[in-house]
């Protein structure tokens, strides 16, 4: 999940801004809280133009989600006047408006800036243009709108699993559900929430052993033993009961153990 999301372990230069940019985003997604103002205090310090672009981007997003309003209208100026692109500031004030005034207002907009037919018959890829078609079509009703501007995300970010999820929840039946979920595995895409819809032969192997390291964790290592009786190989079965009883994987994902040993079996 954390590569899904960008999030490296290693830079060429381990003092540069952008390490300190990772790690704040890292911690972020992991769960942890950031003051404002010491993201503030480093867009103010940094000079690079790119650098300086990402911290706007945080601080709005950190702002909106700490009730910062006129902080964050200071920054969505400086967005606008730096944007690299349009579908940033668009995504960025389209939250800010469903954060602090509603739905509806977020929706209006998005309108106003966003032509729809020209996304849906394009065939050039822009990660920002999906991701701010994404947000929109999860203000909608569910509608024959919304299900073409998600079947058009999907097509551009077929490893967004967040979506898939949305997507099988609204329109799919059983057996699309077990056939794209079972997919999704088999592509590498991981998900714990998808798990007991994965259909897969006893050859799969690899496919197992990745649905066992998922749930190696301690709120489903019972999940995780109970797929680990189904491998036939006798010693990457003992491997993978040795990983489930020593490591946590969300200790993974919050890059706390960086090197697997399992040398002691």
């Amino acid at each position: 999940m954390q590569i899904k999301r960008g999030l490296y372990d290693h830079f060429s230069d381990q003092d540069s801004n952008l390490l300190w940019i990772y790690n704040y985003f890292k911690t972020v997604y992991n769960g942890g809280f950031y003051k404002l103002d010491n993201l503030i205090d480093k867009y103010n310090y940094v000079e690079d133009k790119y650098e300086k672009w990402l911290l706007i981007k945080a601080i709005i997003n950190q702002g909106i989600r700490q009730n910062e309003k006129k902080k964050v209208e200071i920054f969505l100026e400086l967005l606008k006047e730096n944007n690299k692109g349009k579908y940033d500031y668009i995504n960025s004030y389209s939250y800010y408006l469903l954060h602090f005034y509603s739905v509806d207002k977020s929706i209006l907009f998005l309108e106003d800036n966003l032509c729809i037919s020209e996304f849906l018959e394009s065939n050039i890829l822009d990660f920002s243009q999906s991701l701010v078609f994404k947000n929109y079509a999860s203000l909608l009703p569910n509608n024959n709108m919304k299900k073409e501007i998600m079947k058009k995300c999907l097509e551009q970010t077929p490893q967004d699993t967040d979506l898939w999820k949305e997507w099988l929840k609204l329109y799919a039946n059983q057996d699309e559900v077990n056939k794209i979920s079972t997919d999704i595995f088999k592509c590498g895409y991981s998900d714990p929430t998808l798990i007991k819809q994965v259909k897969i032969d006893s050859g799969d192997t690899d496919v197992l052993v990745r649905m066992i390291i998922l749930c190696s964790t301690n709120l489903n290592k019972d999940i995780a033993l109970y797929l680990a009786s189904f491998l036939n190989n006798k010693l990457l079965k003992n491997y993978m009961l040795l990983f489930i009883e020593i490591f946590d994987f969300s200790d993974m994902l919050k890059g706390e153990i960086n090197e697997i040993c399992l040398s002691s079996c």
